[in-house]
């Protein structure tokens, strides 16, 4: 294991990418991060939850000694619509029927501190892995774009 240890250029290069909180991708992607150079992220929720209001936040990152630091300015939410009965590949119950899709900035930034535990490889799933908060989150792409 390769422990964080303070060196935030390694980390923040490390950090550039896809991060989801599960080692493969099933018909959807599950928590995701995407790390920007620019200091950029974006947050989308697990796409197999289909009764979600949130299904994205944006911001600004950056590393302050062992915390990762985000910055949500903005929040992509469902309105409207109702909840039915899910079909498809929903891991949840239900899904939203006739929602729209709203994009709205927030008056002040949300802050948010994580702790960045270890940084390691993951030889069975074949990722690099790092621990947010005590939870694993392998990184699948090196490309933040590249999320499909």
């Amino acid at each position: 294991m390769l422990p964080v240890n303070g060196d935030k250029e390694s980390v923040k290069v490390s950090l550039i990418g896809i991060w989801q909180d599960a080692p493969v991708i099933g018909s959807g992607w599950s928590n995701v991060y995407r790390f920007y150079d620019s200091g950029k992220f974006i947050f989308n929720p697990n796409q197999m939850e289909c009764d979600k209001r949130e299904l994205e936040r944006t911001g600004m990152w950056r590393i302050d000694g062992n915390s990762l630091i985000l910055e949500i300015r903005t929040r992509t939410v469902l309105k409207g619509g109702k909840r039915v009965e899910a079909t498809g590949s929903c891991g949840s119950d239900g899904e939203i029927e006739g929602g729209r899709e709203f994009v709205e900035k927030l008056k002040k930034p949300k802050i948010i501190k994580m702790k960045i535990g270890n940084l390691y490889f993951d030889r069975e799933f074949k990722h690099s892995v790092i621990m947010l908060n005590g939870k694993r989150y392998w990184k699948h792409r090196d490309d933040p774009d590249d999320y499909r």
